[in-house]
């Protein structure tokens, strides 16, 4: 996957596929995020298409109309991994910063089981 920065509109419509537990049709989008103009929305889509973030899951019946419906191709824990390890942050501090504020005890026991593992690979 190439890596782009994503503009504040492409992240709105990132994270509203990212939450819906199915592929979306562009028109679907305005309706779970109302603060998203349908035209803005058409235009971001075809950029984050373009940019290989999202992809054309199927093409469906939409009102009676074909419709592209479409799925992430990254989750947001790798764009958000991505997007660190491309800054000057501090992996070492940011790690100690979310277990610091991490509350559920057996959660933070799971996670650093899982870094465990994933150390020993």
């Amino acid at each position: 996957m190439s890596k782009y920065k994503l503009s504040q509109k492409e992240l709105e419509i990132m994270k509203v596929l990212w939450r819906s537990e199915r592929p979306l049709a562009a028109q679907d989008i305005p309706i779970i995020q109302p603060n998203l103009n349908k035209n803005t929305v058409l235009a971001v889509t075809r950029g984050l298409l373009k940019k290989s973030y999202i992809k054309v899951s199927d093409i469906v019946y939409h009102n009676k109309v074909l419709t592209r419906i479409y799925e992430p191709t990254i989750t947001c824990e790798e764009y958000w991994a991505d997007s660190i390890s491309d800054s000057s942050v501090n992996i070492s501090v940011l790690v100690s910063t979310l277990i610091r504020d991490q509350t559920d005890d057996d959660e933070l026991v799971k996670i650093l089981d899982l870094a465990k593992q994933m150390l020993k690979k």
